[in-house]
């Protein structure tokens, strides 16, 4: 859950930064591994 917020907030403060494009990235792979 941790992870979820903390991606949550880096992507209001920062859309349109490649950080959350790359935190969005990583929850999908999460998703995928661990359905």
């Amino acid at each position: 859950m941790f992870l979820f917020y903390t991606c949550r907030t880096l992507h209001i403060f920062f859309f349109s930064n490649s950080l959350a494009w790359l935190c969005s990235l990583g929850r999908l792979l999460l998703q995928l591994n661990f359905p």
